[in-house]
């Protein structure tokens, strides 16, 4: 089935952003790299694991269901699970989740990478937000 739905997106998609001499990137929810790829594509793949930010500038961990059921309800394939900003409880909930149904080891890596990246980032934004 991954196949299937990797075809039909692989070449063009609301969540593709090409641009002249770089590689293609996506912003689809469940990559984590947000390079096109089948293999981090969080569409095409029956498990998929993101780590994003939040309109309050809260972490969130973005955990596909792999259930069939889901498929006919794309709003539902989702489930947020909220992430501490400390870098030990985080590393703590993404392990629990991602280890305990069996994910593949290199997200867990790529996660905890995405983690250390957007909590940089969300500080730097409050920092200035408060000086002004």
């Amino acid at each position: 089935m991954a196949e299937l739905v990797w075809a039909c997106m692989k070449n063009s998609n609301c969540y593709s952003l090409k641009s002249r001499n770089c590689a293609t990137l996506t912003c689809e929810p469940g990559n984590l790299t947000n390079v096109h790829n089948f293999k981090y594509s969080g569409t095409a793949q029956d498990k998929a694991v993101s780590v994003t930010c939040d309109d309050k500038q809260r972490l969130r961990l973005v955990v596909k269901r792999p259930k069939r059921n889901t498929r006919a309800r794309p709003t539902r394939q989702f489930t947020k699970l909220p992430i501490s900003t400390a870098p030990k409880k985080a590393l703590e909930t993404i392990k629990k989740a991602l280890v305990e149904k069996s994910y593949r080891p290199g997200d867990v890596k790529l996660a905890v990478i995405r983690h250390k990246k957007l909590t940089q980032a969300r500080s730097r934004f409050l920092q200035a937000k408060a000086k002004k």
